[in-house]
């Protein structure tokens, strides 16, 4: 049985998720608290992934890291023929390499600072995560988590993230009128569209803080709720205890 290593909050996670249940495959759930920096803290994980992040696949001998490169491993290895020529094009590539660009650093900042760090962090909890972030695996990660933990962004780290989301929500509305299909790319469900799905769950939880909304966009909208009514939706939210 697959294993997928994830956090119910997770962005990345969230796509494979997703995704995963629309290819009806199954997988037996690692759980980790983000925000407790579990994945940290489990030795055997760092194993898995030397980088400290999530999601990661471990099915057998292969163990596949990063979101895109996880749904394209489970394309590549059950999905039929068919299937794959649909999955596996440079345009859906492109279009989850995009939208990792977007997660970090933006989405990623617009979470942490609108949703994750909301309350005032104890000094003693404040004090643990910088410690654990100095330590950090990913260099980068880790500058970023003591930075949100410490509830440093400007002003100016926000409003870049606004400005790049609201281009992504006009790049996708122009993308959606380019063509007839009901996906992204053509009639068949690709991880592309796992990918959009997500980020238009997160960029709505932002709504209240933001100028734009998904709804100033017709056709991504229209897009979104069809996709809201796909079984796979549900995956978005805690999948703790699958």
């Amino acid at each position: 049985m697959r294993t997928l290593y994830h956090s119910d909050n997770s962005y990345a996670a969230q796509k494979v998720r997703v995704y995963l249940a629309e290819k009806g495959i199954q997988w037996k759930s690692h759980h980790f608290n983000l925000l407790k920096q579990e994945h940290l803290l489990d030795e055997a994980y760092r194993k898995i992934n030397p980088r400290g992040l999530v999601p990661a696949l471990q099915d057998g001998e292969a163990i596949v890291c990063n979101s895109t490169e996880i749904m394209e491993y489970i394309a590549k290895t059950y999905l039929s023929e068919n299937e794959k020529k649909s999955q596996l094009t440079d345009d859906v590539h492109d279009f989850c390499n995009n939208d990792e660009l977007l997660h970090d650093p933006h989405l990623r900042t617009l979470s942490y600072y609108y949703l994750w760090m909301k309350k005032e962090a104890s000094d003693e909890e404040k004090n643990r995560i910088v410690t654990l972030a100095k330590s950090h695996p990913d260099k980068a990660r880790g500058e970023f988590l003591a930075k949100a933990i410490q509830r440093n962004f400007s002003l100016e780290d926000v409003e870049q993230s606004k400005i790049a989301i609201e281009i992504s929500l006009k790049n996708l509305e122009k993308l959606l009128s380019n063509f007839k299909s009901e996906f992204l790319f053509g009639d068949e469900y690709t991880m592309a569209d796992s990918a959009a799905t997500v980020r238009l769950y997160r960029i709505n939880s932002f709504e209240k803080n933001v100028d734009f909304q998904v709804n100033q966009y017709p056709l991504t909208t229209a897009y979104y709720e069809k996709m809201k009514q796909r079984q796979s939706f549900s995956e978005i939210e805690s999948s703790y205890g699958k």
